[in-house]
């Protein structure tokens, strides 16, 4: 009988990913920085707690502060190659996390505390895809390419790898290399999934969303 019940929690702990966690509320609260960006903060059971949607997709950064990212060029035979390698994080830097706290307890009392991120599900098997419909997009869409999924937990890191040839190789080199703004018509788009309660109707729920930017943001 002990064993039976034990199996039974074992199965409610994993099967649904809405069972066996505590659930975010629906209703949320916006907190804007100083450089205008719009942070959708989420409570749980403590109402003094916030988790932030995820946010900011972008280049992770070395401990010099410079973007993690690489463009190799070379030639085999008379055809160009790139070989195009970066470092792909999300979240809140410390600094920002600092300011929502201090707007936080500005709005609401030194009681109220910043938790971090809400917890993402990504889309079953998902990494992050290319979006667009330019020449320098279909050049990435095209290229061979190694990409993990990126992390559940922010200001981590995941690798990406993107090899092309030719005149695709040519127009992304010469693009990235200008810091042309063509590059706003290439887009790294990530789905994901929050589990919510509304506390009105008393049901769980999953809600979609992308996290994305486009190439030029993330260079900039």
């Amino acid at each position: 009988m002990r064993k039976l019940i034990f199996i039974v929690l074992i199965m409610l702990a994993s099967g649904s990913p809405l069972l066996g966690q505590s659930l975010y509320d629906a209703a949320s609260q916006e907190v804007v920085l100083e450089n205008g960006l719009s942070i959708q903060l989420h409570q749980k059971s403590n109402p003094d707690h916030f988790f932030y949607e995820p946010i900011q997709l972008r280049f992770a950064t070395s401990r010099k502060g410079e973007p993690a990212y690489s463009l190799l060029s070379y030639k085999d035979g008379n055809e160009t190659v790139v070989i195009f390698h970066f470092l792909l994080t999300w979240g809140l830097t410390q600094d920002q996390m600092t300011a929502v706290q201090d707007t936080l307890v500005q709005q609401q009392g030194k009681t109220v505390q910043l938790m971090g991120a809400m917890m993402p599900a990504w889309e079953t098997a998902a990494v992050p895809r290319i979006e667009g419909s330019s020449s320098l997009a279909k050049a990435l869409q095209n290229a061979k390419v190694q990409m993990g999924k990126l992390p559940l937990t922010p200001n981590t890191q995941m690798a990406a790898s993107f090899q092309m040839r030719g005149a695709d190789a040519e127009a992304f080199q010469k693009a990235w290399g200008e810091r042309s703004p063509t590059l706003r018509e290439v887009t790294i788009v990530l789905p994901y999934t929050l589990h919510y309660k509304d506390g009105t109707r008393g049901v769980a729920y999953e809600s979609a969303h992308l996290l994305k930017r486009n190439f030029y943001q993330l260079i900039h």
